[in-house]
């Protein structure tokens, strides 16, 4: 879903956007929503420009262990039936059940990341342009594998949790000179990062 328009002296465009997907394997999700903004507003009889702009997007994946599922659906005898009378998975000697993995073990990882900028320019006199920008950048994850307890077969369980921040900042400030006379044109640039 997009958005756009403005008046004389202010413009925007914003946008929605959701895309749910499912797996080719059992209990496998990813989840993605994105959002973004961007305006220019300009003020001053058009010597202060302001620029700004905003993103967040979110994706929650949640998956099975699939380190031994396939493997294990391949290799398996397919005569032997994949669950019990009553519905659970059947549990045989020597034989790792793919429905029982999916069952039991988790893998859910959700990333959040929002991008932000703002950025004024601002005309000192003809020619002379003063530009300051302003970026932040901020990301932060988790991680989630769960193997829940099982009696048969015999295991414990456990619980791993990984998390991850990521913060970024940007600072700049430009100062630029244009120069343009008959057939000749200078520009000269000085800045900040």
């Amino acid at each position: 879903v997009t958005m756009s328009g403005g008046a004389e002296k202010l413009t925007y465009f914003a946008s929605f956007g959701i895309q749910k997907q499912e797996g080719i394997i059992k209990s496998n999700q990813l989840d993605r929503y994105n959002g973004r903004i961007n305006a220019t507003q300009k003020l001053l009889n058009d010597k202060l420009v302001i620029d700004a702009s905003l993103s967040y997007n979110s994706t929650n994946n949640i998956r099975p262990n699939i380190g031994g599922i396939i493997g294990d659906a391949l290799s398996n005898n397919p005569t032997y039936p994949a669950t019990n009378s009553n519905g659970t998975p059947a549990v045989y000697q020597n034989i790792s059940n793919p429905l029982l993995t999916l069952q039991l073990d988790k893998d859910v990882t959700t990333i959040n990341r929002m991008i932000g900028s703002i950025s004024p320019s601002l005309t000192i006199i003809k020619g002379l342009v003063y530009k300051f920008n302003l970026g932040i950048d901020n990301s932060t994850s988790t991680r989630d594998i769960q193997s829940l307890p099982n009696a048969v077969p015999l295991r414990d369980g456990r619980l791993e949790t990984y998390n991850n921040i990521n913060r970024n900042m940007l600072v700049e400030n430009y100062v630029t000179y244009n120069f343009n006379r008959n057939k000749h044109a200078v520009s000269t640039l000085a800045g900040h990062s």
